[in-house]
């Protein structure tokens, strides 16, 4: 799995159970930054199956993950500065995360 990552800073949950309450809620931390992002629950589960059937990026697989995240959806990304949630967030999942 290394192998796919480039960037030493970089922190991945490589497991298959999820964090949080909803399945389509993803989350980065950037220092003070959080990007958040809610996808519509039908592209999501298309998402995570692509990802699970594709190893290797063909003009097939671009034409088809190009074909999911073009559809229409209840899609919501939120940018924030907050320090503290932050702070909170990067200590409570800490131990679920392999840095590189």
């Amino acid at each position: 799995m290394k192998d796919h990552f480039i960037q030493e800073t970089q922190q991945y949950y490589p497991s298959g159970q999820y964090l949080f309450k909803k399945e389509n809620y993803y989350i980065n931390i950037f220092g003070d930054y959080l990007i958040e992002v809610w996808l519509d629950s039908i592209i999501s589960k298309q998402i995570d199956r692509f990802f699970q059937t594709h190893v290797k990026i063909t003009s097939h697989a671009l034409d088809e993950i190009n074909h999911i995240i073009t559809q229409n959806g209840n899609n919501k990304l939120k940018i924030s500065r907050n320090k503290e949630k932050a702070s909170i967030l990067k200590r409570k999942f800490m131990k679920y995360f392999i840095s590189f």
